[in-house]
This record gives structure tokens, sequence and C-alpha cells, in this order.
């Protein structure tokens, strides 16, 4: 039986030693009972206690066959011979998992939500730098099918109910074609995540059914459930090349009618892009209502008003222009805050 991690601070992936894990197979994101710690020196800790009624949230990784080396090297990042941490293991599902629990000295503050990553992550405070580790991990499995035990699609829990999605983060095939996966749209998804507390849905292993084509896909599957939790909006991005002129290109379907009738949402993106020196193509390029797309499929499916971002290379790749890549997601952060807002 294959031994499991959970991890919910800097191993994280994209977060400062989430490297420690390129080798693992990410599997889920999910929640363990217990609490969560701020430390107050940069790092969290955590309590795992069946008991509680409070969340810790965080990632589940398959570990290879001979983890020993793997476990060792996280063994001496968090200084279990000195008894900083203590490494446990608890049997859930079927599943032997290894996690690290800190000495009660790092329990200095609790944190509510049970979320690093909308706490104090990388993510959050230097999102250039948590894509640019994100995506030399993620691009290690875009082309990888899906395997028995591990998830096809990575949902990750927000508070506000947006949701934003992230279907061609790995490879994906439409026709009988394998399609190139659009670099570094997941991890502006979990950015957005970390910094607006919404929900994110990304894909984690190649899609044999490319879920922006077909109605009928595992993706869009998981979409049903989430929606059913009280999505209020859908915020589907994607990414175009460098053929194209503009930053974003919005795409809203005829009319702008798959943001149900309210035009002034499309209205604020093209302002909040100003904002911040984001130029915005045509919506008439990749307007959504061509093909069954998932904002297309989130309206007229289930009523939810939906829009689809595309967005260019220039900007969607921080280790080229930093830059760009900080001004896109402030322009995003407010577009979501604005979402926010509106439905509430």
């Amino acid at each position: 039986m294959p031994d499991y991690i959970f991890v919910y601070g800097t191993l994280l992936k994209g977060e400062q030693n989430g490297n420690l894990l390129s080798e693992s197979q990410l599997v889920d994101y999910i929640h363990l009972k217990g609490n969560l710690y701020d430390t107050g020196i940069g790092y969290p800790s955590a309590k795992i206690k069946n008991t509680s009624q409070n969340r810790v949230f965080g990632e589940l990784y398959r570990l290879p066959e001979n983890n020993k080396s793997i476990l060792s090297r996280i063994d001496f990042l968090e200084s279990v011979d000195t008894g900083l941490f203590k490494r446990k293991i608890l049997e859930k599902e079927g599943k032997r998992i290894h996690f690290y629990e800190g000495a009660e000295k790092l329990n200095v503050r609790k944190i509510e939500h049970g979320s690093w990553l909308q706490y104090s992550s990388l993510a959050k405070n230097n999102p250039s730098q948590f894509a640019i580790n994100f995506e030399e991990i993620h691009k290690k499995n875009y082309r990888k099918p899906s395997e028995k035990d591990i998830e096809d699609q990575i949902y990750i829990e927000g508070v506000v109910p947006v949701l934003i999605t992230s279907p061609h983060s790995t490879n994906h095939q439409r026709m009988g074609k394998l399609k190139r996966y659009e670099f570094y749209t997941a991890a502006i998804a979990e950015i957005l995540h970390a910094k607006n507390r919404i929900h994110v849905l990304y894909s984690n292993s190649l899609s044999e059914l490319d879920p922006n084509y077909y109605d009928e896909s595992p993706f869009k599957s998981k979409v049903d459930d989430i929606i059913n939790n009280d999505i209020k909006f859908v915020i589907d991005i994607h990414g175009t090349g460098k053929e194209r002129k503009e930053a974003v290109y919005p795409g809203s379907g005829k009319e702008r009618s798959f943001t149900a009738n309210r035009t002034e949402i499309v209205d604020c993106l093209y302002f909040f892009a100003n904002k911040h020196g984001i130029t915005v193509g045509s919506e008439d390029l990749f307007p959504a209502h061509r093909q069954d797309t998932i904002a297309k499929y989130c309206y007229i499916r289930h009523g939810v008003p939906s829009i689809q971002i595309e967005i260019h290379r220039n900007y969607r790749e921080p280790s080229r222009n930093r830059e760009n890549f900080e001004l896109l997601i402030r322009f995003l952060s407010d577009f979501v805050k604005y979402i926010q807002d509106q439905i509430q």
C-alpha cells in the first residue's frame, strides 16, 4: 500500500518548500479535523484531532514507493530531531497518511478558517514567485492520464460564492486531437483563491474530453457538484498565444447573455482593466457561445451568471514579465471583489 502525506503550509504546491514534493503525485485538496495556528515566524503549525469542530485545509500527496529520502528531507526541514515538529501517521479511507504536528510553543494564534493559503501564503503575498514555483511542479503532470487514486480535477473550497475554473491547465483532447495546455492558468486561479477566498477548480491530469468543448465530461460533472453548493458567479479562465494583440478577451455569450443580461458586469471588467493598464480585446473573438464552453454550460444548465476570460501569454508568464503578471492579478482581484459586492 502506498504512503501519503498531508501538507498545509510551506510544503503546499507553489509555496516556499513545495519543491520537496515535486516527485510525489498530488491526489486531492482536502481537510482534516483540527486547528491551524500562526507561529509568528513565517509558517503555520497544526494540531490534528478527530474531535475538533474546526478544519485544517491542505494538499494530499501520494509518495513514491521509495520515499525514505523525501521524508528524511522533510523531517530535517521540520526539525523533527529537536522536537519542533513531530511526524505522525493516521489512517483515513484506507490510506496511510503522514503529517507534521507542531510543538505547543508554536501555536501562537489560531487561524479560524484553517487555510494557510488564505492567511499568509506566498500565493497571497508574492503571487509571481508562487506562480513560478507552482508551474514548475504542475507542468510535470500536464500530459499524464488520470490514475486510480488521483483526482482528475483539484477543487479548493472557498467562502465567497464565486467559482473560478481552469479546465485547460493540462493537456486535453478534442475530436481525437491532443490540445496544448494553457500554462499558469491554474496558478492564477489559486492566487485568486488566496486573495479573494473564492472557490477554484483546475485540471490535474490529461483530459480525454475537452471540458470546454464537451458537456458530458468529468470536469463539468465536478462543476455541477460545486455549483449545487450555492455558487452565484463563474469565471472561466483560459490562455491565448502570442499572436493575439490585447492582454485579455472577455466572452459572455451573445449580447452578454451569460451574465443574466447584467451587461454592466462586462463594462466593469473594462473599467478595472483600464485602471490597471490592461488592454481588452473584442468580445467577438472568444464569445464563449460557439461551442459547449464552461461559461455557456454554467449559465444554460444552471442559470448561474458566467464569463470566460482569455489571457495573453505575456501577462500569464511571470518568469518573463513579473510586472505584467502583477498587473493582471490586481485587475482580476479587483474584478472578483466587484462581482462579490454585486451578488451579495
